[in-house]
C-alpha cells in the first residue's frame, strides 16, 4: 500500500470551496460522460445519492457511483481484462467539513483506494491534521499548487489557467507568485489517499501510476476548474446544487445506457454494486477458459505470513534487510532446513565499509518499446528493492536509460500473428532490430552514459562496479561486454540480465560461423528469469547441450533466504552431478563458460501467469522485475555476501561450493527419526587470543527446542582461511552434541573466522564465528540484547521495535573500533533468529552470546566474560537492563562505565531514563577515535578502574581501534546467525 498526504490550498474560505466542489463533480459528470463500447464509453453513473446519519464524520451525503474507465487505462492493462471489468465504484460519504471516498473494482478484489479528506481555512500549514501514528505518520507529504503545478498537451485549457483567470464577479485573479501567503481568504484541503494494488508483479508500478495519474494529476485539474469556474457557481446554494446533482443523475442512466433511477431501480444499483459479481461477465483467457485474475496470483499471494500485516506478497516490495522477523518463541521448529550447498556463510560484517558496490541499472523498454509511465519509476521501483537489503554506502545505483530500438521491427510485425497481435512473434523482431541504426544508437548511448557515471566515481578506492539490466537492455550490454568492452573505460565485475533473450543475440553473432559464443567481458553472468516469461531465454544449453536436463537455480523466497540462503550454486558441482549427461570434458566448459556459477536462475511467479494474453504478459513481466524483491535480495548477496575481506587473511571470502559427500545418514533409524523434524543447530560463537588454543562446539537437534539429537552420524566442519572454505575435520555427533580441537588454532592471525558444521545425513547445517583476539589485546563494549535493544518483546513472532537511538550508540562505539559483545538470556535456539533480527535492524556486528542451558543465564554469561578477558579483552563499557548491574558489577566493569535502561535510577551504574537519545549527543561529543575517550557520568570526567578485585575483566581508558564498523544487515545471512 503506498500512502501520501496531499494538501490543496486555494484562495477561497471553506464556505464558499463547499459549494465549488460539488458544482465541480457535477459538472465534470455531465460534460465526461459519454455512451458506446463498454471499451471505448467514458464517465460516472450515479446510483445513489441519499442524506446518512450516524456515519463517517457523523452525518451528511452519501453517495454511490459507477465509473467506466476503459479509455483511461493503458492498452496493455485493458488487453489483461475483459471488457465488463473496465469499471470501477465509487462510494462516498461527505459530511463537510470531513469527507472520505473509496474506489474498489469487482474483478480487481486486492485493489483500492481511499481518500480521506479535511477542510481548513489556512494555507496547509497544520502538521498532522489526521492524527495518524506509527508508519503512517512518516507518509510523503505532497503540496498541489494550481498555479505551479503546470499542465501540458490537452490537459491544459487557457481558460482554466489560475495565471490568467479573472472573476467577472468577485474581481479575483489572476492569482501571482506568493499567493499562498498573501491571498485572503484562504483555505486547505488536507487529503490523506491510500492506494493499493496487491497483485504479484504490478505492485509498485501500479500503485505509483495511480497516485501520479489517478489522483494527482486528476485532483489538480479538478482545483483549477474549481477556482476558474467561479462565476458559475457563486451565488449558488447547497439547495441549487444538490438539485442540479439529482438531474445529472437522471440524465446519466440514459446517457450510460440506463433509464432514469426510480427507488427501486437505484436499489436495484446498489445491490449490483454491492454484488458485483452477480452482474458481470466472466473474464477469460487467450485459450477461451474462464479465469478469474484473482486465482492468477493466488499461489504468490497465499504465501504472505499470517502476521505480515499490511505487507505485499513477498516480491512486491517493502522495508528490511536479508532476514526474517524475530522470532522469539520456538522458531526452530517452523524453520526451513538449511542445505550446506545453498546457505552462503560470509566473512564478518566489519569490512565492507572499504568496499563500494555501484550497479549501473541499465533500463527503459520493453520488448514492445512501450514503458507504463515515466521509465524513472522502474528505477526508483528497484532502488527501493535494493535498499531493503543493503545501505546506501554499501550498495549505489547509478540510472543508464536507452532509447527503444526495437519499435520499428514491432510495428513492421504488427498484425502478422496467426491469432492477431496477441500473437505477434517478438523474437522475430528482436532479431531483425540488431541490424537497425536505432540498436547501434542504443549501444553507443548506453557506452556513454556509463563511461560518464565511471568518470564521476574514478576518484574512489576499491570500487566494484556492476551492471543489472532489463530484457532489452541486456542485450545493449551484451553487445557492449562481447564486442565493444574496449570502449569502456571501467572493468564490469558482475552482470545480472532480467528476462532476457541473450541466446538470441549469442546465436545471431555467431551465425552461420558455428562458432562458440563469444566470451562475455565480466567475471560472472547471472540470468534471471520467470518461467512464464515469454520473452527470456535459458543460456546455459547453448553452452553444454547437456545443461537442457539440468534446472535452473531456483532463487528463494527472500523471506527463505535469511534461513537457507539466496547464493549462487558452483557451475562445477552441477556438471559432476550431472557428469553422464555433458558432451564435453569440465575443463573445455570452463573455457567458454561465462564466470565460475551457474547462470540461469529462476525467480518464483503465479502458476495461472501462463493464462494471461501474450500483449499482457510481456508488459507485466518486464514490469515484475524492477519490484522483484527476491532478484533484489539476489543481486545483493552476490555482491556484498561473497566479497567481504577476512580479517587477517586479505582473501576474498567465496560462497559454500564445495563437493559434499551423498546426502545419506548412516544409520537408517537416524533418517526415520528427523524425517519430519526442522533441524534445530547451533554453534556458539568464541573469541580466543592469538595463539591460544581453541575448541569448537555445536549441537545438531532437530524438533522444537533441539527435542531429539543425532547420534553416530557424520558432520564435517568447514572454516574459511585464505579466502577458501577448508575442511577442518570430520567428527561424529555423540546424542546431539560435538566437540572439536583445531589443531593448527596457534597460527590463526587476528581477525574473524566464519565456521561451518555440515551434517552428512541431510546437509543441514550449523554457523558460528571465531574471532582472534591480537596479542597486544582489544578493548570491547558489551551490550545485553534483552531489555535494552527492543521496546517490546514478543511471543508470537511478531518484529518488536528497536529503541530510539539504540542502533546509533552501538554503531557509534563500533565506529570508535570497539569490539561489540551482543549477550542474551535466551536460549541459544533462538541465537538465529535474535541474530537476524540485529541485522534486520542494521546493527553493526560483533559476538555473541546466548545461553546453552549450563547453569542459570546469569553465571553463563558471567563466565563469558571472563573468559573474554582472559582472552584479552577489556571492557570499557557495558550496557544492558537493571538486572544486568550487579553482573557487570561482578566481573569488574567500572560502575561509571555500566548503563542501564531503567525508570528510576539505579545504584551502581548510569541510569539512562531517557533511553539511547540524549546518550548518543554525549558520546558523540566526549568521544573520538583518536584515543582520548571521555567518560559519561553527566558532564563529568572520571579515570576508569576496576570495582572488583580480583576479576580477570578489566576496563582502561584508551582505545586499540579494531577496524571499521560494519551493517550486520549487509552480509545477507551472517557467518554466525
Amino acid at each position: 500500500m503506498l500512502i501520501k498526504e496531499y494538501r490543496i490550498p486555494l484562495p477561497l474560505s471553506v464556505e464558499e470551496y463547499r459549494i465549488a466542489q460539488v458544482y465541480m463533480i457535477d459538472k465534470k459528470s455531465r460534460t465526461e460522460s459519454t455512451g458506446g463500447d463498454e471499451e471505448e464509453r467514458s464517465g460516472v453513473e450515479i446510483l445513489v445519492n441519499e442524506p446518512y446519519t450516524d456515519g463517517p464524520g457523523g452525518s451528511g451525503q452519501f453517495t454511490r457511483k459507477v465509473f467506466h474507465v476503459g479509455r483511461h487505462l493503458p492498452s496493455w492493462f485493458r488487453a489483461i481484462l475483459p471488457k465488463t471489468a473496465l469499471l470501477v465504484y465509487e462510494e462516498a460519504w461527505n459530511a463537510y467539513p470531513y469527507t472520505r471516498t473509496r474506489y474498489t473494482c469487482p474483478f480487481v478484489e486486492k485493489f483500492s483506494i481511499d481518500v480521506t479528506t479535511m477542510y481548513f481555512d489556512d494555507n496547509g500549514c497544520q502538521e498532522n491534521v489526521f492524527q495518524l501514528k506509527g508508519a503512517d505518520a512518516n507518509r510523503e507529504i505532497d503540496y498541489i499548487d494550481i498555479l505551479s503545478d503546470q499542465l501540458e498537451g490537452k490537459d491544459y485549457v487557457a481558460s482554466e489557467d489560475p495565471a490568467l483567470y479573472k472573476s467577472a464577479k468577485s474581481g479575483r485573479g489572476p492569482i501571482a507568485d506568493g499567493w499562498r501567503d498573501s491571498s485572503k481568504p484562504i483555505m486547505c484541503a488536507y487529503k490523506i489517499c491510500k492506494a493499493e494494488f496487491k497483485y504479484w508483479g504490478l505492485q509498485s508500478k501500479i500503485e505509483k501510476f495511480i497516485h501520479h495519474t489517478a489522483l494527482r494529476k486528476t485532483m489538480l485539474v479538478a482545483h483549477r476548474q474549481a477556482w476558474c469556474w467561479q462565476d458559475e457557481w457563486l451565488g449558488l446554494t447547497m439547495a441549487d446544487v444538490r438539485r442540479m446533482e439529482a438531474e445529472t443523475m437522471a440524465r446519466l442512466m440514459k446517457v450510460m445506457g440506463g433509464t432514469p433511477a426510480s427507488a427501486d431501480t437505484a436499489a436495484a444499483a446498489a445491490i449490483a454494486a454491492a454484488n458485483p459479481s452477480d452482474t458481470a461477465g466472466p473474464l477469460v483467457d487467450r485459450r477461451g477458459s474462464t479465469l478469474d485474475l484473482n486465482l492468477v496470483f493466488e499461489d504468490a499471494m497465499d504465501e504472505i505470513p499470517a502476521n505480515a500485516e499490511g505487507d505485499e506478497f513477498f516480491d512486491a516490495a517493502e522495508t528490511l534487510s536479508i532476514s526474517s522477523p524475530l522470532e522469539l518463541a520456538q522458531q526452530t521448529s517452523s524453520s526451513t532446513t538449511a542445505s550446506a550447498s545453498d546457505t552462503p556463510v560470509t566473512a564478518s560484517p566489519g569490512h565492507f565499509a572499504t568496499t563500494q558496490h555501484v550497479v549501473f541499472v541499465v533500463h527503459g523498454f520493453s520488448v514492445l518499446g512501450q514503458t507504463l509511465d515515466d521509465d524513472q519509476d522502474d528505477f526508483s521501483t528497484f532502488k527501493s528493492c535494493i535498499s531493503a537489503f543493503a545501505t546506501a554506502d554499501s550498495v549505489e545505483l547509478r540510472s543508464i536509460k536507452y532509447a527503444p530500438f526495437t519499435l520499428a521491427a514491432m510495428n513492421a510485425l504488427a498484425n502478422t500473428g496467426i491469432k492477431g497481435d496477441a500473437a505477434i512473434p517478438t523474437s522475430a523482431g528482436v532479431l531483425m532490430s540488431f541490424r537497425t541504426a536505432e540498436f547501434k544508437g542504443a549501444v553507443d548511448a548506453a557506452i556513454k552514459a556509463m563511461n560518464d557515471e565511471a568518470a564521476r566515481i574514478a576518484h574512489r578506492e576499491s570500487t566494484h562496479i556492476h551492471i543489472v539490466s532489463d530484457s532489452m537492455g541486456a542485450l545493449v550490454v551484451l553487445d557492449i561486454l562481447t564486442a565493444r568492452a574496449a570502449d569502456l573505460t571501467f572493468a564490469v565485475d558482475k552482470f545480472f540480465a532480467f528476462g532476457a533473450p541473450l541466446t538470441l543475440r549469442m546465436i545471431d553473432s555467431r551465425f552461420p560461423k558455428a562458432e562458440a559464443p563469444p566470451k562475455i567481458a565480466c567475471s560472472q553472468l547471472f540470468n534471471l528469469f520467470h518461467t512464464n516469461d515469454p520473452q527470456a531465454m535459458r543460456v546455459e544449453p547453448l553452452l553444454e547441450a547437456g545443461f537442457a536436463g539440468v534446472p535452473a537455480v531456483k532463487v528463494h523466497n527472500y523471506r527463505q533466504a535469511a534461513e537457507i540462503g539466496n547464493l549462487s550454486q558452483s557451475m562445477i558441482a552441477s556438471y559432476r552431478l550431472h557428469s553422464k549427461a555433458m558432451s564435453q570434458p569440465m575443463e573445455q566448459l570452463q573455457a567458454t563458460w561465462f564466470g565460475h556459477d551457474r547462470i540461469d536462475y529462476e525467480l518464483h511467479g503465479p502458476r495461472g501467469l501462463d493464462s494471461l494474453p501474450s500483449i499482457g504478459l510481456l508488459h507485466l513481466m518486464h514490469a515484475s522485475y524492477w519490484e522483484n524483491k527476491d532478484a533484489a535480495a539476489f543481486v545483493v548477496q552476490q555482491l556484498t555476501g561473497v566479497s567481504a575481506q577476512l580479517g587477517g587473511d586479505d582473501a576474498r571470502v567465496p560462497a559454500f561450493t564445495l563437493a559434499l559427500p551423498p546426502a545419506e545418514f548412516l544409520s537408517r533409524r537416524s533418517a526415520v527419526k528427523v524425517r519430519k523434524l526442522a533441524p534445530c543447530h547451533r554453534a556458539a560463537d568464541v573469541l580466543i587470543k592469538q595463539g591460544a588454543r581453541l575448541t569448537l562446539s555445536a549441537r545438531v537437534e532437530y524438533g522444537p527446542l533441539g527435542i531429539l539429537g543425532l547420534n553416530q552420524e557424520d558432520v564435517i566442519v568447514y572454516v574459511v582461511r585464505h579466502g577458501e572454505w577448508t575442511e577442518l575435520a570430520r567428527v561424529q555427533a555423540i546424542k546431539g552434541r560435538i566437540t572439536l580441537d583445531v589443531p593448527d588454532a596457534a597460527t590463526w592471525q587476528p581477525g574473524w573466522y566464519p565456521v561451518r558444521f555440515v551434517v552428512v545425513g541431510d546437509r543441514s547445517v550449523a554457523d558460528c564465528t571465531v574471532y582472534v583476539v591480537s596479542a597486544s589485546s582489544e578493548q570491547a563494549v558489551v551490550f545485553g540484547i534483552d531489555g535494552s535493544f527492543a521496546d517490546s518483546l514478543s511471543l508470537s513472532g511478531a518484529d518488536p521495535k528497536v529503541r530510539a537511538g539504540a542502533v546509533d550508540v552501538v554503531r557509534h562505539w563500533s565506529n570508535q573500533g570497539f569490539l561489540i559483545i551482543y549477550t542474551s538470556r535466551r536460549p541459544d535456539v533462538q541465537k538465529k533468529a535474535v541474530v537476524n533480527w540485529l541485522a534486520r535492524h542494521n546493527f553493526p556486528q560483533g559476538i555473541t552470546w546466548f545461553w546453552d542451558a549450563n547453569g542459570t543465564p546469569e553465571a553463563g554469561k558471567a563466565r563469558f566474560l571472563r573468559a573474554a578477558g582472559e582472552s584479552g579483552v577489556s571492557v570499557r563499557a557495558a550496557y544492558g537492563a537493571g538486572r544486568d548491574v550487579t553482573l557487570y558489577q561482578d566481573v569488574g566493569v567500572d560502575e561509571q562505565h555500566i548503563f542501564a535502561f531503567a525508570k528510576k535510577k539505579i545504584a551502581g551504574a548510569t541510569t539512562l531514563t531517557n533511553g539511547f537519545d540524549g546518550h548518543i549527543q554525549f558520546l558523540r561529543t566526549n568521544t573520538s577515535s583518536s584515543g582520548s575517550h571521555q567518560h559519561h557520568q553527566q558532564h563529568q570526567h572520571h579515570h576508569s578502574s576496576a570495582s572488583s578485585t580480583g576479576s580477570s575483566v578489566t576496563t582502561s581508558s584508551g582505545i586499540s581501534p579494531a577496524g571499521p564498523a560494519q551493517s550486520m544487515s549487509k552480509l545477507g545471512r551472517s557467518a554466525f546467525d
